[in-house]
C-alpha cells in the first residue's frame, strides 16, 4: 500500500510493500531536490510521526529531519545533476 503527504513545498511517499520513503521539493525547479530512505528499519514509526507533524509549511528537509529522529536515514540529491 502506498501513502502520500503533499503540500505546496514538497510531496512525500511511503511504499509499505517496497519498504521505502521518498520525496521531492516542489519549490526549487532549477535543482529538483529529491530524497529517499536508505534503511528499511523504523520506516513505519517514522512515517507515523511525519503524518502527525505534517502541516502546510512542511519542507522536504523538515520531513527528512523528522524521519532521521526515528533512525530513518535518508539520502538527498539534486535530480537535475
Amino acid at each position: 500500500m502506498k501513502h502520500q503527504l503533499i503540500n505546496h513545498n514538497c510531496d512525500v511517499f511511503f511504499d509499505e510493500e517496497d519498504k521505502s520513503i521518498n520525496g521531492r521539493d516542489l519549490t526549487d525547479h532549477n535543482n529538483e531536490p529529491t530524497f529517499y530512505s536508505t534503511k528499511k528499519r523504523g520506516l513505519k514509526k517514522g512515517w507515523e510521526q511525519l503524518e502527525k507533524e505534517w502541516n502546510q509549511y512542511m519542507t522536504m528537509y523538515g520531513a527528512i529531519n523528522i524521519l532521521n529522529k526515528f533512525n530513518c536515514q535518508c539520502h538527498s540529491y539534486c535530480a537535475i545533476d
